[in-house]
């Protein structure tokens, strides 16, 4: 009782691309990255204000520079190599440019702070504030009444009889 309709174990070799299909892939790859090349050297690359090289410092890292830039969103998605020799992938919200010259302003003025805490101090004379005291009270004080209004009581006759008269006529 043999069946004679079984299927022939498939083999690896089936299981394989064909030849011709990994060489037209090869090829497609090759393509791409032609056109990938050929759009880089023809579309201008947007860094904002973070080109490769420039000096940016971060709280916490130091002073770095951006090895690469690409934009997210209203930011700046920044490759940034740190003295200490890391490389980090930061938001340029979390990084200031490094401006040398703010840098240098700094340094002389902490230098001037550590000069004049050097000398000798200056022997201080306190100042006595003079204010006038806020009486709260007034502030808080209910309004005075004012006096009281004749109340006319509409219900008597003579009142009903009684003529409006204008005094400012």
């Amino acid at each position: 009782n043999e069946d004679k309709t079984t299927k022939p174990e498939p083999s690896e070799e089936s299981f394989k691309k064909p030849e011709s299909e990994k060489k037209s892939e090869e090829a497609e790859v090759e393509k791409e990255e032609e056109i990938a090349k050929i759009v880089a050297d023809v579309v201008p690359v947007d860094y904002g204000a973070y080109n490769p090289g420039t000096k940016v410092t971060h709280g916490i890292f130091g002073k770095g520079e951006v090895k690469d830039s690409k934009p997210k969103g209203d930011n700046y998605r920044l490759e940034i190599e740190f003295e200490d020799g890391s490389v980090r992938k930061l938001l340029s919200t979390f990084v200031d440019i490094f401006d040398e010259a703010v840098e240098a302003t700094k340094e002389a003025t902490e230098a001037v702070v550590v000069e004049a805490e050097t000398t000798e101090p200056i022997e201080a004379k306190p100042v006595v504030a003079e204010a006038a005291a806020l009486d709260t009270d007034v502030v808080y004080r209910r309004p005075k009444k004012k006096e009281k209004e004749a109340i006319l009581d509409l219900s008597k006759p003579e009142v009903q009889d009684a003529e409006m008269v204008d005094d400012d006529d």
